[in-house]
């Protein structure tokens, strides 16, 4: 008897799953699942499919959440960034208001190059 027609078999055999079958799913790889259960891989992959049950190799953290994390990391560093230019802007204008030149407040706030 061929492998496949072992396999066939039990697909016949075994339709109903119990809650003890379902708590397994998802806790190993599929072949290792599939040994332990006595099922094809193709049920038990259709069946975690049902359930929404993530494979065991894919438990880790999601791409998506690795990239919304990235990007939520990438936003507060341009939030700080924008802070800091809204403040450095509120000493400029203050400056100004109180009788500065803007060359004078550039080099207050090192920015101007001097000369050699």
């Amino acid at each position: 008897m061929k492998i496949t027609s072992i396999w066939k078999a039990i697909a016949v055999q075994k339709i109903n799953w119990t809650q003890e079958e379902d708590a397994i799913l998802g806790t190993d790889s599929l072949a290792k699942v599939s040994v332990r259960l006595n099922r094809p891989t193709s049920q038990i992959q259709k069946r975690m499919k049902e359930l929404g049950i993530a494979h065991f190799a894919q438990r880790g953290t999601p791409r998506s959440s690795v990239r919304l994390q990235a990007e939520e990391a990438q936003k507060e560093r341009n939030k700080i960034r924008f802070i800091q230019r809204m403040r450095k802007g509120a000493v400029i204008a203050e400056g100004v208001a109180n009788g500065y030149t803007y060359t004078a407040l550039a080099k207050e706030l090192g920015k101007v190059r001097t000369s050699p």
